[in-house]
C-alpha cells in the first residue's frame, strides 16, 4: 500500500480533488452524503491524505476513512434508516440469567 500511496500520479489525483468542485468518478457515492456530512468527509479525506501521502503512513487510516464515509452516505441515501438509527430506543428490562442447578 505504501508504494502505491507515495506515486506521483496518485499525488496529483488527490491535489485535483482539493482544487475542484468535481467530484471524481471513484468518489461519486460521496454525493449521496448530506451537506454537513460532505463538508465533515472532506476534512476527514484530508486528514488520511495527509497522513498518508506527507507523514508517509501505511494507508490504513485513508482506507478506513474511505470505509466510514461510504457507511455514512448509504445511511444518508436511505431517510427511513437514517431516521430510525437517530431515533433514541426505549429501555428494556431484561430478567436475570440463573443457570439450572
Amino acid at each position: 500500500m505504501v508504494q502505491a500511496i507515495a506515486d506521483p500520479v496518485l499525488r496529483q489525483k488527490a491535489q485535483r480533488f482539493f482544487n475542484s468542485a468535481i467530484i471524481p468518478r471513484e468518489l461519486s457515492w460521496a454525493k449521496r452524503l448530506s451537506d454537513l456530512h460532505f463538508r465533515l468527509f472532506v476534512v476527514d479525506l484530508h486528514k488520511a491524505l495527509s497522513e498518508a501521502l506527507i507523514h508517509d503512513g501505511d494507508g490504513e487510516l485513508l482506507r478506513q476513512t474511505l470505509e466510514d464515509w461510504y457507511a455514512t452516505a448509504e445511511i444518508d441515501s436511505e431517510p427511513t434508516l437514517a431516521k430510525k438509527l437517530k431515533t433514541p430506543r426505549s429501555r428494556k428490562k431484561y430478567r436475570e440469567w440463573k443457570p439450572e442447578p
